[in-house]
């Protein structure tokens, strides 16, 4: 019975991977026409016939990129003549983007940059419980990132900018190894290198101070060491992940997943090592807890933020989160919390609301349709990222709204890619350490049903996104390829 529960897990996983793929999909169109329901006024048939051509011309020359991607012998010399040239193309782009843009921070960007300036200088980060360093204390850990830059380099912000492109390099490398162990196709590789610095939604946010990057790379570093599993590994991977979650705190998400998944597909499936897989989970948590107690506890020994890293303010996601009318964004609607100086009286506001949501959706029997609008918001819409790098402060209107559509297009084209992906996996047995980034994937999507959202979220499972993709890349060239060959005879 036990050895079933691995199989019954595939399956499960297969049947909600075809449906998470459906759904965004599904999303994509519903945005999609509201997007040309919007635009058709202003748009004329010149120029939609343009969009449709440039659309046709961009999948064509995709496609014929892909095709020679494939094509390319696969030998140590020729990969990494592969792999470095796409890295300086993708180089020349990320640079290129953070010329064109402006550098002035807004919003959370802004605070970071902003409160290193006066961390060099010694002085508080915050004095009141409700400023932002007290509301949020966890984003302290990323704020000493910033402030050991701006201290060792000066505050120049190209220098953080900088920083991104190489991290972003990275992310691009370690997306083609997380790949390669997971599939040894070099060819599934060099197309999710190429997929993923194609995503003009992922890669918009270099010119930002943000976590998200950085910790990115120590999320993908603890995947890529679970799956290797060798020795030692696991207890790495505990402090890659505390790193990780020391600049972004989303450690809980993927401990959760991995704990599914060594239940699963450790304990469970392979009975005859058992105490060698309990001590590993054992060394993995144990370890990822003192990492965090020690970094908690440097932060406050220090005096930088007495609340250290923890999340004082749990009940904000959830004001934000369960809200039907803002579909869990965070909009001008909660401005009036920031006008509440008074802890206690902020917090039993705060309490308040969230009953009176959970009331309202209750009442009108809203759960379901939150969810899904939620879900669309979140995976399915254009991300807000290219709004956050204020691309239209320095262009016009048209530039930016077009910007808009092709890195939505790009995006919606990747998802479908994943779309076949999921249906390639159908009737498979899947490996398990592919099972791993599922489960983590769709931990991450079920917390956002209930907590706030925003477009720019799925950034740091845009990776995993390209890496489904390119099965669905693959049975799609296996079936011209086999249509060409019964065309010729």
């Amino acid at each position: 019975m036990n050895i079933k529960i691995p199989e019954w897990s595939n399956k499960i996983l297969q049947v909600i991977l075809l449906l998470f793929t459906t759904l965004i999909l599904g999303g994509i169109l519903v945005s999609g026409l509201k997007i040309y329901r919007k635009q058709s006024s202003h748009i004329s048939l010149v120029m939609l016939s343009l969009i449709f051509i440039c659309a046709i011309l961009g999948i064509v020359i995709s496609f014929g990129i892909f095709w020679l991607l494939a094509k390319l012998p696969d030998n140590q010399h020729m990969n990494r003549i592969i792999i470095i040239s796409l890295l300086t193309f993708f180089a020349v782009i990320f640079i290129a983007w953070i010329y064109i843009t402006p550098i002035k921070q807004k919003s959370d960007y802004w605070a970071f940059w902003h409160f290193a300036k006066k961390m060099v200088k010694g002085k508080a980060i915050y004095h009141h419980r409700t400023d932002y360093f007290a509301k949020w204390a966890y984003q302290t850990g990323f704020l000493t990132y910033v402030t050991v830059v701006v201290k060792l380099f000066g505050r120049h912000i190209r220098i953080i900018q900088l920083l991104n492109v190489g991290f972003q390099l990275i992310i691009l490398f370690l997306t083609y190894s997380l790949t390669q162990k997971l599939f040894h196709k070099v060819v599934l590789s060099r197309w999710s290198l190429f997929l993923l610095g194609s995503n003009i939604e992922w890669f918009a946010l270099n010119n930002r101070v943000t976590n998200q990057y950085l910790g990115l790379i120590f999320f993908l570093l603890t995947l890529i060491l679970i799956i290797d599993d060798h020795p030692f590994n696991w207890i790495i991977s505990g402090i890659t992940l505390a790193i990780a979650n020391y600049l972004r705190p989303l450690g809980i998400v993927f401990i959760l997943g991995i704990i599914v998944f060594w239940l699963i597909y450790r304990f469970i499936a392979l009975p005859k090592i058992k105490l060698k897989s309990i001590s590993k989970l054992c060394g993995f948590l144990i370890v990822y807890g003192l990492c965090m107690f020690a970094f908690n506890s440097s932060i406050k020994q220090t005096g930088l933020n007495q609340y250290g890293i923890s999340n004082p303010d749990n009940n904000w996601k959830f004001v934000v989160g369960l809200n039907y009318h803002s579909t869990g964004r965070n909009t001008k609607h909660f401005i009036k919390f920031d006008r509440i100086t008074n802890w206690p009286t902020r917090q039993k506001r705060e309490k308040k609301v969230i009953k009176q949501n959970i009331n309202h959706l209750n009442k009108h029997h809203l759960w379901l349709s939150l969810f899904i609008k939620k879900f669309w918001s979140m995976w399915s819409y254009p991300s807000n990222s290219l709004g956050f790098s204020l691309f239209y402060k320095n262009h016009s209107k048209r530039s930016f709204n077009f910007l808009l559509l092709l890195a939505f297009a790009i995006n919606s084209f990747q998802i479908l890619l994943a779309f076949f992906g999921a249906i390639s996996c159908l009737g498979k047995q899947i490996k398990p350490e592919f099972c791993l980034l599922l489960l983590v994937m769709f931990a991450y999507a079920a917390a956002h049903l209930l907590i706030e959202i925003q477009g720019r979220y799925r950034i740091e499972f845009t990776p995993i996104i390209v890496i489904i993709a390119t099965l669905g890349l693959e049975i799609i060239l296996k079936y011209f390829s086999s249509w060409r060959q019964r065309s010729l005879k």
